[in-house]
């Protein structure tokens, strides 16, 4: 994703199966709706600082996904936002974002 995007849009990378890394820049704000959702080959994702809200469903199904980095300028996560993330260690929705 290249630098100066602040925002991911909805579903934009639905379905992309074979993302296995991310890049997200400084300068991102906000990731959408099902952006990411069903990106069964990412593994792990580094937030940046400065995102602030991640929409509903926008990892769902991203089955493989061990690894996620929250910034502490996180205000909302969306419904679904992890679920079936099987390999999370945690419910990141428990969080009280």
């Amino acid at each position: 994703v290249p630098n100066g995007i602040v925002a991911i849009g909805q579903y934009s990378l639905y379905g992309c199966e074979g993302l296995k890394e991310l890049s997200l820049p400084d300068t991102l704000e906000v990731i959408e709706d099902g952006a990411f959702w069903g990106c069964v080959g990412l593994t792990t994702v580094t937030i940046p600082e400065g995102v602030t809200s991640l929409g509903t469903y926008s990892f769902y199904r991203c089955s493989n996904l061990t690894t996620v980095d929250l910034p502490k300028s996180l205000r909302n996560v969306g419904s679904y936002c992890f679920v079936m993330c099987q390999k999370l260690p945690y419910n990141i929705q428990s969080l009280g974002l």
